[in-house]
């Protein structure tokens, strides 16, 4: 059993201005070590979906688990489109570098946590030492290609799950009843994830807090807008990247890649 050597929520008090506040930025540390940032998918889901990874990271690592602007406690004082974007996201990361007195980094992401770190690593390539992204989400939004992945995904539903899971999707977290998010959670796992055994764990994990809605359509209209294509300048990253798909080991990868780079940096 892995122990966590620090488990601490840090309220630190940043800045504000008209376009950047940062004073409800919250997040946890789990151990001591080299820091490595854990991003939680989305956008808008409960950072503790990714609780467990942090906290094995945490046996030889610090482990910093990102409360996202827009969920759990860093919640600003209004959500619109100048709370919510990806520049704000960015910055997000760099105050808690700075808070901590961190000049570089590893980076873990899940799904919308993998574009977030890439989206950070291709802006700050200096401050990553290097990228883990797990069942990444889209370097590029592309409509077309959108589509075509979501219909495929889709496809492992029924012709009546598919039917649940858009009127679940259409409905607020804060409007559904237990069972309902239960429901949600089972029908995202099962066109989310590769293998479905131990269905119930799993579904456990992925339903962790309740995801908000309003966070996630700002995020997702804003990237739309700016047309969002990290392909190109991923590619030219120089750091360690590794990708894990169609897994629900990530924890034990993940914590398994580190190590070994960790040994061999």
């Amino acid at each position: 059993m892995l122990t966590v050597l620090i488990a601490l929520l840090f309220s630190v008090y940043g800045h504000v201005n008209p376009t950047y506040d940062n004073r409800f930025i919250r997040f946890h540390l789990y151990g001591k070590g080299e820091p490595v940032f854990v991003l939680s998918g989305g956008p808008g889901n409960d950072c503790h979906q990714q609780e467990d990874v942090a906290i094995e990271i945490g046996e030889k690592h610090m482990a910093i688990l990102l409360e996202q602007r827009g969920t759990g406690l860093s919640m600003p004082p209004t959500l619109d489109k100048n709370s919510i974007n990806l520049v704000a996201y960015i910055k997000d990361i760099l105050f808690v570098m700075d808070s901590l007195k961190i000049a570089k980094a590893r980076f873990y992401g899940r799904s919308w946590g993998a574009m977030l770190a890439s989206a950070f690593a291709v802006q700050y390539p200096e401050k990553v030492t290097s990228l883990i992204l797990t069942g990444p989400g889209y370097l590029k939004l592309d409509k077309e290609y959108h589509a075509k992945i979501f219909s495929n995904r889709m496809a492992k539903l029924s012709e009546e799950q598919q039917k649940r899971f858009h009127k679940l999707n259409q409905t607020r977290a804060d409007e559904m009843t237990e069972e309902e998010k239960k429901e949600f959670a089972g029908l995202r796992a099962t066109f989310s994830v590769y293998d479905t055994t131990n269905k119930e764990w799993k579904f456990s994990k992925i339903g962790r807090g309740a995801p908000n809605a309003t966070t996630y359509n700002l995020l997702s209209q804003e990237l739309q807008r700016i047309g969002l294509d990290l392909t190109q300048k991923v590619r030219e990253l120089t750091m360690p990247i590794s990708i894990l798909m169609r897994t629900l080991s990530y924890v034990r990868t993940a914590r398994k890649i580190l190590f070994t780079t960790c040994r061999s940096a």
